[in-house]
């Protein structure tokens, strides 16, 4: 793949990507009648995504990097496919970098070959014949002394010349009369062949693929654990034990948290819907750490009514890795923290009913939320200034270029914070400081200290 269209080596990563994810949606060997694509999702492939790798293809600059006079698309390649089924990896080459693309445009069938091949000793004219669509000319003989050429128009002029062009379609062949003084009859005598297809004129041997070893992670791919889509998949799956509990354990985080009261339930309410979501947690060998489920509403809140402000701020990952970085330099040790439920931690300012969760019903009434919960639309929101706030109680200030990098002191040492969404980072020089920190946040919330693994894709 990488050889096909001379596409850099240090894209290797992107290649071996793409071949995953078209072998996930063809028939093989092993799976010959279902792909594991459809075994895993319960529906067919849409291969209307597919393109060419490696292929040229234009997308669109967003208005907010371009001006009026700049071009509105941009060159890239093709180098793979992104989660969201409409985006594609497209490698910049001005920039070494991949960036995602949307709106793309694909020029599949951009290369053609041409070569040339002479009948007689008569030479090509330089420039006599053009093609803005051909690329690439392969000539035998081309004599570009003006004595040569001279001598060639005068002997020659009843000689032809005869042209190959090679497309994917097959060769066409055309005979031309060459230049000379018989230059004036053009090109009436020229001849054209039909087409002849170059598949038959190249004969590949195949290696035997019965006889290559499969990996193991190959193998277990139609065997991959499936997670409930709902409550009555859950409850009646192998593991519904495990997934039981996990649902006790949201609902008494709610419970702790006090996150709704139940009360009768009004005709003139309109209680949102909500739905539970299922996760099964892993290390980072691939063994199973927890089973998690999640309690989720909102999908049918109304803006003006049921929120109004939603925006929350992120660190960025430039910011994450100067931080890294600066805390490799100076020597410096880091921690990370997980914020248990971090969005049930602040009071709502609207009124919001929603109705009781699905296995867990008590009598005909509503949960009037008293604070926020998964799935609302202003919940991040809420949960990023509470924890703000909460951080300002202890000097601990943003910085101007990334509002989500705090910096605080403690026993005479630096603290820097990092927060994305309910995940933490901690970079200190003194083990008695970050204890300090430490335990004022668990006083406040229920976390899960460790040492750095891995943070939010690092």
């Amino acid at each position: 793949m990488l050889k096909k269209y001379s596409s850099p080596e240090y894209l290797w990563a992107e290649a071996m990507a793409t071949t995953v994810f078209i072998h996930n949606r063809i028939l093989d060997i092993i799976s010959k009648n279902m792909t594991a694509f459809e075994a895993i999702f319960k529906r067919k492939p849409n291969l209307k995504k597919v393109k060419i790798f490696g292929c040229k293809c234009y997308a669109q600059v967003p208005k907010e990097q371009k001006t009026v006079w700049e071009p509105k698309s941009k060159k890239y390649i093709m180098v793979g496919y992104d989660k969201h089924p409409h985006k594609y990896r497209l490698y910049d080459e001005d920039k070494r970098c991949v960036i995602i693309g949307r709106n793309v445009t694909f020029i599949e069938d951009e290369k053609k070959y041409v070569s040339t091949h002479y009948d007689t000793e008569a030479t090509l004219l330089k420039g006599e014949i053009q093609d803005d669509n051909l690329e690439e000319i392969e000539a035998d003989e081309v004599e570009e002394k003006e004595d040569m050429r001279m001598a060639a128009a005068d002997s020659n002029a009843d000689k032809t010349v005869q042209i190959i062009f090679r497309t994917p379609e097959g060769d066409y062949r055309a005979k031309f009369p060459t230049p000379g003084k018989s230059q004036a009859s053009g090109y009436a005598g020229a001849e054209f062949s039909t087409p002849r297809s170059s598949k038959a004129e190249i004969t590949r041997k195949l290696r035997d693929r019965l006889s290559l070893d499969r990996p193991d992670f190959y193998r277990a791919k139609l065997a991959i654990m499936q997670e409930p889509t709902s409550y009555t998949e859950a409850i009646e799956s192998e593991d519904s034990e495990k997934w039981k509990k996990a649902m006790d354990e949201e609902l008494k985080s709610h419970e702790s948290n006090k996150t709704w009261e139940l009360v009768p339930k009004d005709e003139s309410e309109n209680p949102l819907s909500f739905r539970w979501v299922f996760k099964i947690k892993r290390n980072t060998e691939g063994s199973i750490d927890k089973y998690k489920a999640r309690l989720v509403c909102g999908f049918s809140q109304k803006c003006g009514v049921d929120y109004l402000e939603t925006f929350s701020s992120v660190s960025r990952y430039e910011s994450i890795r100067m931080l890294l970085a600066l805390a490799t330099s100076q020597g410096y040790q880091i921690k990370q923290f997980d914020v248990k439920t971090a969005i049930l931690y602040k009071q709502l300012e609207e009124t919001i009913y929603m109705n009781q969760p699905e296995g867990f019903e008590n009598g005909d009434m509503i949960c009037l939320l008293k604070k926020s919960i998964y799935g609302l639309k202003q919940a991040p929101r809420v949960w990023n200034t509470t924890f703000k706030n909460f951080l300002q109680d202890y000097n601990f200030k943003s910085i101007t270029s990334d509002s989500c990098i705090f910096v605080g002191e403690t026993q005479q040492a630096a603290i820097y914070l990092v927060l994305y969404v309910d995940d933490g980072l901690l970079i200190f020089s003194k083990e008695e400081a970050i204890e300090e920190i430490l335990k004022a946040i668990q006083s406040k919330f229920e976390i899960k200290a460790s040492e750095l693994v891995t943070y939010v894709g690092f």
